[in-house]
């Protein structure tokens, strides 16, 4: 098996819009017994990385249907001579992967903004970078998912602060 192929599975965006979903329903039942000194930030947590996510998929999706730029490979369905098994069929631009996996991390370094969490971020960049190699985007579909993926976290946070009227 690949082995950009496994790491890529990291960033599947349905797999996050299912992970999001299981949390929501998780924080739902268990809000009332967090300790009351963590609670806003358990809160704040929650808030940021779920909306941070299904926002950032939307900004994906949306893009992909307006722009809709084919990709250079060729899906497998149906079977053809030369085609790409790892090839989706949908638009190229941008990267949704990328996107979902830097929203990811990106969502919870804001809230949490400890140093040591900064390395983890060679996770995303190698889900990324496996786009490329497995030959189904251009680095400037990875770029603009990466970026998406980093900034609508920071907006989020801050529009959340903002609304509430505190900082951490």
């Amino acid at each position: 098996m690949n082995i950009w192929y496994l790491i890529t599975l990291i960033g599947e965006p349905e797999m996050w819009m299912v992970s999001t979903g299981i949390l929501l329903v998780l924080y739902l039942f268990l809000r009332k017994k967090l300790d009351n000194g963590k609670k806003d930030v358990v809160k704040k947590g929650f808030f940021v990385f779920i909306v941070s996510v299904w926002l950032t998929l939307g900004v994906v999706f949306g893009l992909k249907s307006v722009i809709n730029i084919e990709r250079t490979c060729i899906p497998c369905e149906p079977p053809v001579e030369g085609c790409n098994p790892y090839c989706p069929s949908d638009s190229t631009f941008p990267s949704g992967h990328s996107a979902a996996i830097f929203a990811v991390f990106s969502s919870i370094y804001v809230v949490i903004r400890k140093k040591w969490f900064a390395p983890l971020f060679l996770i995303p960049f190698f889900v990324s970078i496996s786009r490329y190699f497995l030959f189904v985007h251009n680095m400037i579909d990875i770029v603009s998912g990466t970026v998406i993926g980093v900034f609508i976290p920071i907006i989020v946070l801050a529009l959340y602060e903002k609304i509430l009227g505190f900082k951490s």
